[in-house]
């Protein structure tokens, strides 16, 4: 059998969709593209890295390998990381999200309410994405991100109940933002943080670009720009479950998901748990201001 007929029919275009894992590191030095997650147990992984190795050398045998070039490392407990569990919340936040909308989604008695609930379907793919970006550390990408989000759910907030096809038309996100304050009081404040990254406002993107005795440098990414992405896919998570509640609120309790007050409490454990780890305090507290404690 041909090897392609063995893949996903996704896979088998000539230009596939590839999924979002993102992989820590590779073994694409020694010539083989293994990926490896953070996720991934330690006795795995070195069964993994054996097995390639075995490969390489031609080898038949991957006890042959482990015994001679993996006998003195031991199987260490897996690390608990800030960033790995916040990946894993956001994870299990956009799954719950999907149900919440799977369920009401044939409810919708106009066609606002249609496009409302088709939007929230799309907010669910953006939020990952967004995720995926935070992961890289990539600040401004996911600003661009979460700002299109915020819009998104402003628009559907706003069209949601409007049986006449021309309102629908007409609406437009950018103009939609009072639907999402009076669910979300912050979240003017938030659209304007976002807005000033996505614009690349002066004070914005000296983040990014610096100058010391005439040599410019540009940073891609760093450790804290991770931080501060995570903070803001958290922000959003907030922001969607506030909406989904006031949109729906029955929908939680029929597919099974936490209170809105245990998931805002959640979320909020996670937040300060990013703060303990983070550089630039200022920065992060700046974002983590812009969270509606209230609801």
């Amino acid at each position: 059998m041909n090897r392609k007929e063995n893949l996903p029919r996704a896979l088998r275009s000539p230009l596939p969709i590839f999924t979002t894992d993102l992989f820590e590191y590779s073994l694409a030095d020694q010539g083989i593209n293994i990926g490896f997650g953070a996720g991934i147990p330690p006795r795995l992984e070195k069964k993994v890295k054996a097995a390639a190795i075995t490969y390489k050398l031609g080898n038949k045998s991957v006890d042959y390998v482990l015994k001679n070039y993996f006998r003195d490392e031991a199987d260490e407990d897996m690390e608990e990381r800030a960033d790995v569990e916040v990946n894993k919340y956001v994870e299990m936040s956009a799954a719950v999200f999907e149900d919440i909308v799977s369920n009401i989604a044939d409810k919708a008695d106009s066609l606002g309410s249609i496009l409302c609930e088709m939007t929230l379907v799309r907010i669910c793919y953006s939020l990952k994405v967004a995720l995926f970006t935070a992961n890289v550390g990539a600040l401004f990408e996911t600003c661009v991100l979460a700002r299109m989000i915020l819009e998104q759910l402003s628009w559907g907030i706003s069209v949601d109940g409007i049986a006449e096809e021309q309102s629908v038309v007409t609406k437009r996100a950018q103009g939609s933002l009072s639907s999402l304050r009076k669910i979300y009081p912050t979240a003017g404040r938030i659209y304007g943080y976002l807005s000033n990254h996505a614009h690349w406002s002066y004070p914005e993107h000296t983040k990014s670009i610096f100058s010391d005795g005439g040599k410019w440098t540009v940073l891609k990414a760093n450790s804290d720009s991770k931080a501060q992405s995570l903070l803001l896919v958290l922000l959003v998570v907030d922001v969607i479950d506030a909406v989904l509640e006031s949109l729906r609120p029955d929908a939680r309790s029929h597919v099974g998901s936490p209170s809105k007050a245990m998931s805002k409490k959640h979320t909020l454990e996670h937040v300060d748990a990013l703060m303990t780890i983070v550089r630039d305090r200022d920065e992060a507290a700046g974002i983590v201001s812009l969270f509606n404690r209230g609801s």
